[in-house]
């Protein structure tokens, strides 16, 4: 079996009926069988057309709320999953925060296993504990069998020239040293997702980026992933520029080969 999987961080772009005719068009661009959507709808899980997901050509809709277990302060609070072919989702949690697990069936027999997340954007230590959570999962259950993960997970692989300048001694001072609170959190923020940490942790569990190239899907920084492991393998990986967010969504051809 071969599907073609993508996310895409919709900004809570589907409560907001000026920009969710955008972001559906960049989705059916991006043609794919299933699709994780982070921030998919407001606070209040406010839906802008209640058949939008007929309108886009999908047949099933699963969303969950984040229930962080410390509250976020924006309103980053539901991920989606879009499919136009038999899946099962069921909800999981990583340490503080929900996701979603989804197994794709193959009509000639077997499944696909993914998670569908948002890795939390307030600090690599928090992204980190939910890898450890799902490392946890893997080997005892009750995700024992992933063979990939693909979202936004806030998180670069680190190592580059962009992160070695954001992570090194003189740029940390200089940001813990600005008054404006909210460029204090943009800042830090961005330097801790500079890191590396969790993406090396998910190394460990075997995971490896469909894009070897590690390009940018918000900028220059490559916070959005599609992960595989195991016996699938991931081809023909591609960014898509979709307005009405500030994300690029990916997607990447995935089959199993044992």
């Amino acid at each position: 079996m071969a599907i073609t999987v993508g996310a895409i961080n919709a900004c809570r772009g589907f409560s907001d009926p000026a920009r969710a005719p955008k972001i559906m068009e960049g989705i059916r661009r991006m043609d794919a069988d299933v699709v994780a959507v982070p921030e998919m709808f407001n606070a209040a899980g406010d839906v802008f057309d209640p058949d939008f997901v007929h309108r886009l050509g999908y047949h099933q809709l699963h969303a969950i709320q984040y229930e962080d277990a410390t509250p976020h302060p924006s309103v980053e609070q539901h991920i989606g999953l879009l499919s136009r072919i038999p899946v099962k989702v069921s909800a999981a949690r990583l340490a503080t925060r929900n996701c979603l697990y989804a197994e794709i069936e193959d009509p000639e027999g077997g499944s696909i296993f993914g998670l569908a997340e948002h890795s939390d954007d307030r600090s690599e230590d928090y992204r980190v504990a939910m890898v450890d959570s799902f490392g946890d999962q893997i080997a005892h259950g009750p995700l024992d069998q992933v063979d990939f993960d693909f979202g936004d997970l806030n998180s670069t692989h680190g190592g580059d020239m962009w992160s070695r300048i954001l992570t090194s001694g003189f740029v940390r001072a200089r940001a813990r040293s600005i008054n404006n609170p909210r460029v204090y959190s943009l800042a830090t923020r961005l330097i801790a997702m500079n890191e590396g940490r969790a993406l090396e942790s998910r190394k460990r569990l075997g995971f490896h980026d469909a894009d070897a190239r590690h390009r940018g899907t918000k900028g220059i920084f490559q916070l959005d992933h599609i992960l595989v492991r195991g016996g699938v393998i991931a081809t023909d990986f591609k960014r898509h520029k979709v307005k009405g967010t500030d994300h690029r969504g990916i997607t990447a051809r995935l089959q199993r080969v044992s």
